[in-house]
Parts: C-alpha cells; structure tokens; sequence
C-alpha cells in the first residue's frame, strides 16, 4: 500500500486504496463516498448484569455517515473566506517551490504555471469549495479541497501532486 503524506507535516492524506486519478499534471483526484460508520456497546453490555448468566439492557448502537477518505485519514473540515485563503495559498505555493527547487528543480516551473491555472479555478468557485486539513492541523500544510460536481452524492477531493510524497508500506 502507498500512502501519500504532506511533504510539510508528514500527516497522511490519502492512500492508493482509493481510486485515484490526475487532473492537469498538478492535482490527484479522489471520487469520495459516503459510508456508515457503526458504534456500538462492543460488549460492554453484556458484561454488567448482576449475577452469573445475566446481562443488563443492551446499549443501541449508532450509525455515522462520513466521508470515507476524512473517516480514513483523519481529515478535519476547517473554514476559509476567500481573502483568507488567498493568503493561505500564497504562502503555501512558496512553500512547494522552494521544496521544487531542492528535489526537483525541472519541476518547479510547472509546477507554479499549472497550480495558478488551477488556484484560479478554485477562487473563481471558492463558495463550491470546502477545505480540510490534515490531522495536525498545522496551518503551513496543504489544504485539501473538495467539491461536489454532477449528480455525485459525495465531493470529489483535490491534492497538489507536488504537496505530497508517496511512502510505500
């Protein structure tokens, strides 16, 4: 299994177990989908009666509908205002360039010519957008994207390629 993990925190975003595919040679694209997270007593239940043999009322189970990849990787939904983010994401771009420069020099130059393209699409539909972090929250780090498009139950979920490294276990 490869999980991808940011190149500033080292925090899982997401794994191969998702179908995952290129948008422009800058993004990865995840098709979420929405999954029923189960609760329960796991037992417990039956471990509190009074007596050999007897088991207090069982405790009802819980059922949570999430997303599979924020549930997966720990992903935390978090609010962006358009001049907020455009802030964010300046910073950050300088953040993968100056990364570019020392990995992968040949690639820096795309890398800013295709992110702009597609930061620009983002702005133009910023309300469509909602953003997550990673689990350390830390505000240096990549913000995933996601957007509902067509008739999808579930938001699409946008990486910048050169945001992450791909870690094999």
């Amino acid at each position: 299994m490869k999980i991808f993990k940011d190149i500033i925190t080292g925090d899982e975003l997401f794994s191969d177990s998702f179908q995952l595919t290129e948008e422009g040679d800058i993004v990865y694209v995840i098709q979420s989908k929405w999954v029923v997270k189960e609760g329960g007593d796991y037992g417990i239940a039956s471990n509190a009666g009074d007596g050999e043999g007897e088991t207090a009322e069982a405790v009802d189970s819980t059922q949570e509908k999430v997303i599979d990849i924020v549930e997966a990787h720990r992903l935390a939904a978090t609010p962006f205002d358009k001049k907020s983010f455009m802030a964010y994401i300046k910073g950050y771009m300088g953040k993968v360039k100056a990364h570019l420069h020392e990995v992968n020099p040949t690639r820096e130059a795309g890398f800013m010519k295709a992110a702009a393209v597609f930061v620009k699409e983002v702005i133009a539909h910023f309300d469509d957008y909602t953003f997550y972090s990673g689990e350390s929250c830390n505000p240096e780090a990549m913000y995933v994207m996601s957007k509902y498009e067509g008739e999808s139950p579930a938001p699409k979920f946008y990486f910048f390629k050169d945001g992450v490294k791909g870690e094999e276990y």
